[in-house]
């Protein structure tokens, strides 16, 4: 079964949507452990601490087939400033 051009381009569309979803969740994933990893505020300790508390937020997260949007957490104000970027 051939493919034809209009097929092709959406096949490519969708490719394209899932492709800047993942990296969009992977910055924001990122950029929480980056944070917790930069902040002088924190000790070495509290710093492992956060991130492994980022770790387990994303666990949960995934693990109930939430997004950080739906899963009520504390990271929701800072994906609603990633996704209005």
């Amino acid at each position: 079964m051939a493919i034809s051009a209009t097929e092709n381009a959406l096949i490519e569309a969708l490719a394209e949507e899932v492709s800047a979803g993942i990296r969009c969740g992977v910055d924001f994933w990122v950029s929480q452990i980056e944070a917790a990893f930069h902040d002088k505020q924190l000790t070495t300790l509290g710093r492992l601490q956060r991130i492994r508390d980022i770790v387990e937020e994303y666990r949960r997260s995934e693990g109930e087939g939430a997004t950080p949007l739906d899963a009520g957490s504390q990271t929701v104000r800072v994906w609603h400033s990633i996704a209005r970027a």
